[in-house]
């Protein structure tokens, strides 16, 4: 996990540190809610002021206000939930997963807590009256194993609320499980009074952050010049993107970065050099050139292709934690929108079977799914799921996976053109139908906007151009095919499998090709009895060698129940017809 940057370009100007002391005086405490906010910084209090809740303006040079050389270092991500039918069931399964198994320092489950101690799940998983959002912040100090977690997540927090003005409700959980420890915090839109909570974007980037940074050191002390230094070696060769990168980018003009620019910048030479060998690493990556001996020119999109970096990186070292062994050459990282390699440079056209071997969160703060599946040949694909995906797989489950090229026009794309041919004009307010169609149609066209086939003339309204499925089938025709992935659990586990009398996958498996004979689910489909949790194929056979002795028994029991049910009958029907005689004979006598 990337931590923040530094920005050691020394103190405000003069011209700042008198508009922070006109703050001062404006926000000296009085009564209300600026006496609360008067005892934050007045850099925080005026974010607050301006922009709780609404997209403030350029806040200046106190809004700029830069991270302290010595201050500890802290990330903050944030996401906004919109409390919608499916944003309620996001966010439950959001807190599903941030009390998961192992994540805490002992291995136990991630426990729930609040500002007064443990919060049971339940009052969080549903919206409360006039709750449109909630807040999902994920703060990861720099030196997190340092500090007692819990308690500073709770300073924190209340020194938000102060900030704010708001009497917040919040619950938290730590993770311990990760390279970085850190911890999860939900707020709700709603404080306790039932009032609406909004934070601007710069309050949570620069203000919330500032808040906890300035707290880490309470706690920590400020950073040693030596924790300064090797942080910056270390962040010399890295492949993602780094707060050298931001320093970088500082220096450049026109994309261009000139040694002495950079040395006029620094504070020293030790400094200097790191950043001189950071731009020479950037060489050896491809995302600079050397145009003269003391100059470089930075590739367009530079820095989307160190976070690339940075992604992919993160995304193998998911994949061999999940694989624990195995050939790496099989290993394969499978974004939106692409099909499934084949291993040959092409794409696996027919559906697979596979184990789920991990899944996880790949984005934490927006709760964007990951899977690990491997096959039974030894190969892994890292995939995305989406949220009705990740609600039906779990860890260890047999599942059918495969891609399927996107047709150029879907049947969604067809409703759109049709209704919008009246005036080009759509709008989910003039659609009947189900609640699902036009969550589909609404889905579509925010994508079609992205793309730019569409322009927004509303929250709810597109203007779609008559050509919309023209234009559709060019795109398709000039741009790389996209494909849908789906994942599809299997209806019997591979333990189930083993005992079903009938016909399985397990049957299809070829067991004596050697590239079934490895490690993870290869091994578990192995001939031979595994020492561990590996499946014993010979029960299997001996599974359906007795399915057929007990069919052979059934169908026989069942042929002579039929029988003796035939024979009682028969046996009844002649006892009746001579009932039926006698009563005759002695009506005859009479």
């Amino acid at each position: 996990m990337p931590q923040g940057d530094d920005d050691s370009r020394g103190s405000l100007p003069r011209k700042a540190v008198r508009q922070v002391e006109e703050d001062r005086t404006r926000l000296r405490p009085r009564m209300g809610r600026r006496a609360r906010l008067a005892s934050s910084s007045p850099g925080i209090a005026r974010l607050v002021l301006r922009g709780h809740g609404r997209r403030a303006p350029s806040l200046g040079q106190v809004g700029a206000l830069p991270a302290r050389r010595y201050a500890r270092r802290v990330v903050i991500q944030a996401h906004v939930q919109r409390m919608t039918a499916h944003g309620a069931k996001a966010a439950a399964a959001h807190l599903a997963y941030i009390e998961r198994d192992g994540a805490e320092k002992d291995g136990s489950p991630a426990v729930l807590y609040g500002p007064d101690g443990p919060v049971p799940r339940a009052r969080f998983e549903l919206p409360r009256i006039g709750e449109s959002h909630q807040f999902r912040f994920m703060v990861s100090p720099e030196d997190s194993r340092a500090l007692d977690l819990e308690k500073y997540v709770r300073e924190l927090m209340q020194r938000v609320e102060r900030e704010l003005g708001r009497s917040l409700e919040w619950a938290a959980a730590n993770h311990w499980d990760t390279e970085h420890p850190h911890a999860h915090v939900v707020v709700r839109g709603v404080d306790l009074h039932g009032r609406r909570v909004r934070m601007s974007r710069q309050y949570i980037s620069h203000g919330m952050r500032e808040t906890a940074q300035q707290l880490a050191n309470e706690f920590l002390g400020p950073r040693l010049e030596s924790e300064i230094q090797r942080t910056r070696e270390k962040e010399v060769i890295q492949e993602r993107l780094t707060s050298l990168d931001r320093e970088l980018d500082r220096c450049t003009t026109d994309d261009h970065v000139d040694a002495e620019a950079v040395r006029g910048r620094s504070r020293d030479d030790r400094e200097a050099q790191h950043l001189l060998h950071r731009i020479e690493h950037l060489e050896r990556l491809g995302v600079a050139e050397r145009v003269s001996p003391s100059s470089w020119k930075l590739t367009p999109g530079w820095q989307k292709h160190l976070r690339d970096l940075g992604e992919r990186g993160d995304i193998v070292k998911q994949l061999h934690r999940a694989m624990r062994g195995g050939d790496p050459a099989r290993f394969y990282a499978v974004r939106p929108g692409q099909g499934l390699p084949d291993g040959r440079g092409g794409v696996e056209e027919g559906a697979m079977v596979g184990r789920v071997a991990a899944k996880g969160l790949e984005d934490e703060s927006k709760g964007v799914w990951y899977a690990v599946l491997e096959t039974p040949t030894g190969g892994a694909y890292h995939v995305r799921l989406s949220a009705r995906q990740a609600e039906i797989t779990r860890t260890g489950d047999l599942v059918t996976f495969g891609t399927k090229r996107e047709a150029a026009v879907r049947p969604v794309d067809r409703h759109i053109a049709e209704v919008a041919a009246r005036d080009g004009v759509y709008a989910l307010d003039r659609v009947g139908g189900q609640d699902g169609e036009r969550h589909a149609a609404a889905a579509r066209l925010r994508e079609l906007e992205r793309l730019g086939m569409v322009t927004a003339r509303a929250p709810d309204g597109w203007n779609v151009p008559s050509d919309l499925l023209e234009q559709l089938e060019t795109r398709d025709r000039e741009q790389p095919a996209r494909c849908r992935l789906s994942v599809q659990p299997e209806r019997l586990s591979l333990d189930a499998q083993v005992r079903h009398p009938g016909p399985v996958w397990l049957d299809t498996v070829d067991r004596e090709r050697e590239h079934v004979r490895g490690l993870g689910f290869a091994a578990m489909l192995a001939v031979q009895p595994s020492d561990g949790d590996g499946i014993n194929v010979l029960d299997r056979q001996m599974t359906l060698s007795d399915a057929r002795r007990l069919r052979r028994q059934d169908a026989q029991a069942l042929y002579l129940g039929l029988r003796g049910r035939s024979e009682r009958r028969k046996r009844g029907a002649e006892n009746l017809d001579l009932d039926h005689d006698d009563q005759a004979r002695r009506r005859s006598a009479e």
